[in-house]
């Protein structure tokens, strides 16, 4: 019956924590207890290779087919396509134009296209 205690005190004390230590994900990422200690960003999304530590991180992950908008894992996840207009990669909204790809729209822009997830 020791045995039993000291078990189901010890399984307690591992579920409060996780639960304390994870922290709740938004509706576009996946907690993942194993993640890559790189993820991926509009500046490496279309890169062919990535070279990256190994090793096991906790945390909160974009969907499949998302990406981080800023390196430090803390920006928001967006489609490749936002990334391919040049969002999240270090630049801010007024570097860009619209969709079209003119420089010198900046502040011009339609502002839909600057929705990130």
């Amino acid at each position: 019956m020791k045995y039993f205690l000291v078990l189901a005190a010890l399984a307690a004390g591992v579920m409060a924590y996780e639960a304390v230590s994870s922290p709740p994900c938004n509706e576009y990422e996946v907690h993942k207890d194993c993640g890559s200690a790189c993820h991926p960003t509009c500046e490496t999304f279309e890169d062919d290779v990535n070279i990256c530590t190994l090793q096991c991180v906790i945390g909160c992950y974009c969907k499949d087919g998302l990406y981080r908008t800023e390196v430090a894992n803390s920006g928001a996840c967006v489609p490749g396509d936002k990334c391919k207009q040049g969002q999240g990669d270090g630049r801010s909204e007024s570097d860009y134009g619209d969709e079209g790809g003119d420089e010198d729209a900046g502040e011009d822009a339609d502002e839909d296209t600057w929705s990130y997830y």
